[in-house]
């Protein structure tokens, strides 16, 4: 079959994936070239994604689904705070563009827009960077699944493309960059407990799951609290006719459909993370401050998480924490972290409704410490939390960290810590779910939940209750070792790609879910340890070579994304002038 598309004289760059990192790509690569003047000759920069606006990102979402990142907080292009990044022409901050969009809801800069709002500024970003008119430049969308990628004639590499009829394109490039985002694993035991008679709906986007399946009244184990909970919540309630009206004192009532099921909820934790502050202050360390990265980044041998920095960040928590104008009770951050199993033995409880009255007693105090003016001390300890993960990002991205540290602390157990104290929802949703728990829509199950034979058991309530249905809400990052996705197996089982190995003191090394890239220019490594001076990677599949990858890049700041892509964009276009 014939390579299609463009002349010999003419430098192909393929980026796959069309999501928030692969735009981000792709603006960077069209600051670099028109920054070169027109020495590049011509150029076709293909943005190859099945989907039209990313798989996560659809432009039809639907209006009930929220953003967890404030406005003001979400780009897709540099600005002043990237000093030495060229601009690219007529790019804006999420919020700006927000703003000039008068058929979008207005939305304060702390507030939260809804998905359906960034997926639309997602498209307009795309088609902003498709009608660039850099002399020479030519952005090509394509709306095809890249299936494998291998060696071409000529030295470039070839993508073979599967469109949604199932026609098979071949591209070759002569540089290509891998922006894939979440992939789901080859297998899933999940699934596999779905055979047996329920239905069982495995770790998926909400919008991709068969939720005509949980039928009305029925009984469905909702396992997981984090922030694709939320989603499927909105989906089965507001999405099936619900409504939430504001009762005399303010407070959220929720009116039924008729066709919600009953939503029994559980997790590892057992209660989601805590909401947003309303009234949100931007934290400033007073230990892990930019002078003492620099000393870590510096220090001989690599870092032990636990003991050389969370110290430091230990310090700025307890110090947000007493700080706060609003409450001064002593952090106790085990007991926040998991408050149903303090010490890892489980509280017991008389049953549903005694878990669910609990439930609904800390759903209504995180909301009012949310609302606290300026902000309640967990509120300022999450806030803090957000200030101190670019240093973390920083650290992780710089290989500074042991890799048995960073999968047993940082991995193991930080995440969750950052999560659960700064990576919430607005305290909306936390109402929400106290409307919803008071109409008897949702009941509690605790946590160290397991779905079994019988059921669902419980260990806060000591027993296992039926159950019709289950669904896991939460999302896969990826996992090279076991992808589920074509291209990122086929790289891996032809040795074309390995996983990602994080030094350790001892010289063995620690395997992390990631592709393996340099560190550099992040070009994609091969098996036999190898660089691709035409490959490179970025976003979801580098967790474990970066860190928090799935955010969304962050405007007004020293973003690690923003940076990362434009390393991307200038090595690609030097690799391109070498190999003219």
């Amino acid at each position: 079959m014939a390579a299609t598309g463009d002349t010999p004289s003419t430098t192909v760059v393929a980026i796959v994936g069309g999501g928030p990192r692969g735009v981000v790509v792709l603006g960077r690569l069209l600051a670099r070239l028109a920054a070169g003047g027109d020495g590049h000759g011509r150029v076709a920069i293909h943005l190859v994604d099945p989907y039209e606006n990313g798989r996560v990102w659809p432009t039809d979402l639907p209006g009930f689904l929220l953003m967890n990142s404030r406005a003001r907080d979400v780009t897709l292009f540099s600005d002043d705070a990237l000093p030495g990044l060229p601009a690219v022409a007529g790019g804006m901050d999420f919020l700006t563009w927000l703003r000039r969009q008068p058929d979008e809801d207005p939305v304060a800069p702390v507030g939260f827009a809804t998905r359906r709002s960034f997926a639309r500024h997602l498209a307009w970003a795309r088609h902003h960077l498709a009608a660039s008119h850099t002399p020479g430049v030519e952005v090509v969308q394509r709306r095809a699944r890249v299936a494998a990628l291998a060696p071409a004639p000529g030295g470039r590499r070839r993508l073979r493309l599967v469109t949604a009829g199932g026609d098979t394109e071949i591209l070759d490039a002569d540089a290509v960059v891998l922006a894939t985002g979440h992939q789901e694993p080859a297998t899933d035991a999940v699934t596999a407990r779905g055979a047996a008679g329920r239905f069982v709906a495995p770790p998926h986007l909400i919008g991709e799951l068969d939720l005509g399946r949980l039928e009305p009244g029925r009984r469905v184990a909702v396992l997981g609290t984090g922030l694709t909970f939320f989603d499927l919540v909105a989906a089965l309630t507001e999405g099936r006719g619900g409504r939430f009206v504001r009762g005399d004192g303010q407070s959220l009532r929720y009116l039924p459909g008729g066709r919600e099921p009953h939503l029994l909820v559980g997790s590892r934790r057992g209660v989601p993370h805590l909401s947003r502050a309303v009234n949100p202050e931007r934290a400033h360390p007073r230990f892990l401050t930019a002078g003492a990265l620099a000393r870590l980044v510096e220090r001989p041998g690599l870092l032990d998480f636990r003991a050389d920095v969370w110290p430091l960040i230990a310090l700025d928590l307890a110090a947000a924490h007493a700080g706060s104008a609003c409450g001064d009770a002593a952090l106790d951050l085990d007991r926040v972290l998991d408050p149903l199993a303090p010490g890892g033995v489980p509280t017991p409880f008389a049953g549903e409704a005694a878990l669910t009255g609990w439930m609904v007693d800390l759903l209504t105090a995180d909301a009012a410490g949310s609302r606290c003016r300026p902000r309640g001390p967990m509120r300022a300890v999450g806030e803090m939390l957000a200030a101190l993960a670019p240093a973390v990002r920083t650290l992780v991205a710089r290989g500074r960290i042991d890799g048995r540290s960073y999968r047993r602390d940082v991995q193991g157990w930080f995440d969750g810590v950052v999560a659960h104290l700064s990576s919430g929802p607005p305290v909306l949703r936390f109402e929400q779910l106290t409307a919803l728990a008071r109409a008897g829509v949702v009941t509690f199950a605790g946590s160290r939940v397991a779905l079994v034979d019988d059921g669902l058991h419980c260990p806060n309530l000591g027993a296992t209750l039926a159950v019709d249905a289950a669904v896991e809400a939460r999302l896969f990052t990826g996992d090279a070792r076991r992808s589920g996705d074509p291209l990122t197996a086929g790289l891996v089982r032809s040795g074309h790609a390995r996983p990602h190995r994080l030094p350790t003191a001892d010289g063995a090394g620690a395997e992390t879910p990631a592709l393996d890239v340099t560190r550099d220019d992040f070009n994609l490594v091969s098996a036999g340890g190898d660089p691709d001076p035409r490959v490179y990677a970025i976003g979801v599949p580098l967790e474990g070579v970066h860190w928090m990858t799935a955010a969304l890049p962050a405007a007004h700041q020293d973003d690690l994304t923003l940076r990362s892509a434009d390393r991307i964009a200038l090595a690609v276009l030097r690799q391109l002038a070498g190999a003219r």
